[in-house]
């Protein structure tokens, strides 16, 4: 070819083989260095996806005993599940930490390829916002279940509080009226102490629990409560108000009986 091309043809030939030669030793002397990116590029995406595994797990377990919650059943069940929640949320620390780091993995990997033409890192970035974005969303519902839960612990607790006093109050008061011979002056008097000294405040207390505790519970539970208070309501009347009464002005003492009914 020499022998049939021009010099100037020959040294514009030679220039564009020297520049390819030259080109060529610069790829093969990235290779080495492109495979050990890629072979550290390797190992961290293995540890990114073990984390977001591991992670997204837990976070399955974290929503199915949330969802498993609920107010309704009393004060002893609420605070077992209280007790298993925060066993179970005493690890989102440990959690959060991994997050973190695989953050540190995947911003890495992405500062790593971003150059790189051809590297697609979209759906790597949308896995690692989702997953930040459900940490965050379960993470603060666990949170506003641990304060639900403590607060209908409370409210059962003053609900139940108070209807045990005013159950154990009638159960008496239903004992001492239906005592049919009363045949000393002390009797009579220990009848009407007991029934002048009842704290009328207790049947509010009742209603004011009550409402509290309807705070807390869905709609679909309120009526168990609504019928527990208005037959303790019902009962206090005909007790307190009507048998009460009269058990309060009785002066029936004769010396030797007397009769209350």
């Amino acid at each position: 070819m020499i022998q049939d091309l021009s010099r100037d043809e020959v040294d514009r030939i030679m220039n564009t083989l020297k520049k390819e030669k030259e080109a060529l030793v610069r790829v093969r002397a990235l290779i080495p260095m492109q495979l050990h990116l890629f072979h550290q590029i390797l190992v961290q995406q293995e540890s990114l996806e073990a984390g977001q595994n591991e992670i997204g797990q837990w976070l399955d377990e974290a929503e199915a005993l949330i969802a498993s919650h609920s107010l309704a059943a009393g004060k002893e069940p609420v605070q077992a599940q209280l007790d298993k929640h925060k066993t179970f949320f005493s690890r989102t620390l440990y959690y959060k930490s991994m997050l973190e780091s695989k953050n540190k993995v995947f911003r890495s990997i992405v500062k790593s390829v971003d150059h790189n033409e051809g590297i697609d890192t979209g759906d790597l970035k949308l896995r690692m916002a989702q997953l930040n974005e459900r940490f965050i969303r379960v993470t603060q519902l666990a949170q506003q279940w641990e304060l639900k839960l403590q607060e209908g612990i409370r409210c059962w607790h003053n609900f139940r509080e108070n209807e045990r006093i005013i159950t154990e109050w009638l159960q008496k008061a239903e004992k001492l009226i239906a005592e049919r011979h009363i045949d000393t002056k002390q009797t009579v008097e220990s009848h009407k102490n007991f029934f002048e000294k009842v704290n009328e405040k207790w049947i509010q207390d009742l209603v004011n629990s009550a409402q509290d505790l309807r705070n807390c519970l869905p709609y679909e539970q309120h009526p168990p409560v609504d019928a527990a208070v208005g037959r303790l309501q019902a009962k206090w009347k005909v007790e307190y108000i009507t048998k009460g009464h009269a058990a309060r002005n009785y002066s029936g003492f004769n010396g030797g009986s007397g009769n209350v009914k």
